[in-house]
């Protein structure tokens, strides 16, 4: 007798975990999708203008893109594609140099993303830089 109650109230458990499981694909599926935290007219938000000191770079994350930022100056951002256009490395910024280089074969690009040297058969993709109120904002 235990068992079978056992077992009743185990298969009520399975089946109302999967209708459940069912209900919330559904609601997931008609609910209007959320925006993007951190993006607005202007872009997406990166992150205080503070976090790179002028003269610097590093690799961000926008919309699960890796975007390298570099701030030139105390006025002058860029921001491109974080891969190379070749092979899909990663790619950095070199200031005293003032280009972008690829590690794994040799690409060069200037800071306008135009190739200038190996095998990376385009462009670098640029993006537009905007700082407002002292955010960071990156628009694809």
């Amino acid at each position: 007798m235990r068992r079978r109650l056992f077992l009743e109230w185990l298969v009520r458990l399975v089946g109302a975990l999967w209708v459940g499981s069912g209900l919330y694909a559904l609601w997931r599926f008609l609910r209007p999708p959320r925006e993007n935290v951190g993006s607005s007219a202007s872009g997406y938000r990166v992150g205080p203008a503070d976090m790179l000191a002028p003269g610097s770079s590093r690799v961000v994350f926008v919309a699960d893109r890796p975007v390298l930022l570099i701030r030139r100056n105390e006025h002058q951002w860029l921001a491109f594609s974080a891969l190379c256009t070749h092979r899909r490395c990663g790619v950095s910024w070199t200031p005293q140099r003032d280009v972008i280089l690829c590690p794994c074969h040799g690409g060069v690009f200037d800071l306008s993303g135009n190739v200038l040297q190996g095998p990376p058969p385009s462009a670098l993709p640029r993006y537009a830089v905007e700082v407002v109120q002292g955010q960071v904002y990156i628009r694809f």
